[in-house]
């Protein structure tokens, strides 16, 4: 069973997303704040794919996957984001091995988001 981190300041998307996942067969961490995220990597919790927001309080979603690289992780990640115009943000994401297809814009399609999920797995 694959373990998927959900990284989201608002506690419904985690609850939406674990809900979903679950369903599907898939374990899930999750995390409010990049604090907790930290936490986890230091723990060395096996981990196959993290969706991530990009702005949380205190610690961005870019620290946390520059954080990520440090544990060198390899760990397939999508960014689920409202705030942030991915376009503009395209240079930055290819920094962390991300391309545009990688990162989802709220609100989502969760069928489709699912199915990306599943197909990242699969490739990792």
């Amino acid at each position: 069973m694959s373990k998927i981190l959900i990284v989201d300041d608002e506690p419904v998307i985690i609850d939406i997303l674990t809900k979903l996942l679950l369903l599907n067969n898939f374990e899930v961490l999750s995390s409010v704040t990049g604090e907790d995220v930290i936490d986890i990597l230091n723990r060395g919790e096996k981990i196959d794919l993290v969706i991530l927001d990009m702005k949380m309080p205190k610690i961005r979603g870019t620290d946390i996957l520059k954080k990520m690289r440090e544990f060198d992780m390899g760990v397939p990640v999508l960014i689920l984001t409202g705030s942030i115009d991915k376009y503009k943000h395209e240079e930055e994401f290819k920094q962390f091995g991300l391309n545009l297809d990688d990162v989802w814009q709220k609100p989502v399609d969760l069928y489709l988001l699912l199915e990306k999920i599943k197909s990242k797995l699969m490739k990792s």
